[in-house]
């Protein structure tokens, strides 16, 4: 059985399943467009009174079939459940402000995402060119719950790409504003240690990483694209600095005094990328640099190739990376209150 046979399959068997549950439900097949990689045919579920519908991505499910994990009928009534339980979450949206550009201009949120990896989606999504990653944008309609602005959108509005573009950063500062906290702040937080937290915030070193986001630490990243922030993160850092692509909800500070050979810190950036971050997560295995004195934003190789820096006294470098390294040795060691778990798109 090919996918399309089984999603054939399991709609109508989905639709009977259901329908004597749930009159006037409609179960169909989907197309569903996201970034990141993420794009698949889904089966969307939605009651007659809902404004909404439910689509669930069955893929793994048709793997677990083809593999002899399971039987159809057995992965119809697990299926059939999943759907339940997303149409018991489906939050009450009021739809109407969607058609309203005018209120649906002071959600707007940006997003970063890698270009390459998005070429494709891209071509129909407006947005803004940062080194070779992208700023894209989103209108929040709700608790963890964004809208992708695309071409046909703004057609529909009758907005220009330039006045949505203005419109974002604009009001995206101030609904998201951007937060520049130490990294063991962030962390002591995340799994209640206290213990973690410094009682005063550490100077700017090319040892100490600082975490920039927005305060719901959801599509955080968006905040390098914020007009101002490069200048307001320079001032805090206290000069040039690194920043270390974390996933698409945060990225790293790292003040460049000198000390710190780039090359090594995208050796982390990309392990942890393969080891810790999920793969609709990641933004960058690049790092990037902030000139603060030119005010130029870049991969931090071109930085290097730009103004022909080569630094020849490798054994007295400082080692974020082994510094890094040793601290993670010492929180293993640490017991975590797992009352708090550490977020999935948190890298470090």
């Amino acid at each position: 059985m090919n996918y399309n046979d089984f999603l054939a399959r399991l709609t109508q068997g989905m639709q009977k399943e259901l329908g004597s549950r749930y009159p006037g439900i409609t179960v169909k097949v989907q197309h569903v467009d996201k970034l990141q990689g993420q794009t698949y045919e889904g089966i969307c579920v939605k009651l007659p009174d809902s404004r909404l519908g439910a689509t669930i991505n069955p893929r793994d499910y048709y793997e677990q079939l083809q593999n002899g994990e399971t039987d159809f009928n057995t992965l119809l009534t697990r299926f059939c459940k999943s759907a339940e339980e997303a149409i018991a979450h489906m939050p009450d949206i009021d739809v109407k402000p969607l058609t309203d550009y005018d209120q649906m201009r002071q959600t707007l949120a940006i997003q970063m995402i890698p270009t390459v990896k998005n070429l494709e989606l891209l071509s129909g999504i407006p947005h803004i060119q940062m080194a070779d990653l992208s700023a894209v944008f989103r209108f929040v309609v709700g608790r963890d719950m964004s809208v992708l602005v695309t071409d046909r959108m703004l057609r529909d509005y009758g907005v220009t790409e330039s006045q949505l573009k203005h419109d974002a950063l604009e009001n995206a500062p101030k609904a998201h504003p951007a937060q520049i906290r130490p990294l063991a702040t962030v962390l002591g937080g995340m799994i209640g240690d206290a213990g973690m937290v410094p009682d005063e915030e550490p100077e700017p070193d090319s040892s100490t990483l600082f975490v920039a986001s927005t305060p719901e630490a959801v599509y955080g990243s968006g905040v390098i694209a914020y007009p101002t922030f490069m200048e307001q993160a320079a001032k805090r850092m206290g000069g040039d600095f690194f920043i270390l692509p974390s996933s698409i909800h945060e990225v790293l500070l790292l003040k460049d005094d000198g000390k710190v050979d780039f090359r090594e810190l995208e050796a982390m950036v990309s392990e942890i990328n393969r080891t810790q971050v999920s793969p609709e997560e990641r933004l960058s295995d690049f790092v990037y640099r902030y000139d603060a004195k030119e005010r130029v934003f870049e991969r931090a190789s071109r930085y290097e190739a730009r103004t022909k820096v080569v630094v020849n006294d490798q054994h007295e470098r400082h080692s974020v990376l082994a510094d890094l390294e040793s601290g993670k040795r010492k929180e293993a060691r640490r017991p975590a209150d797992r009352s708090h778990p550490v977020r999935k798109g948190m890298a470090l």
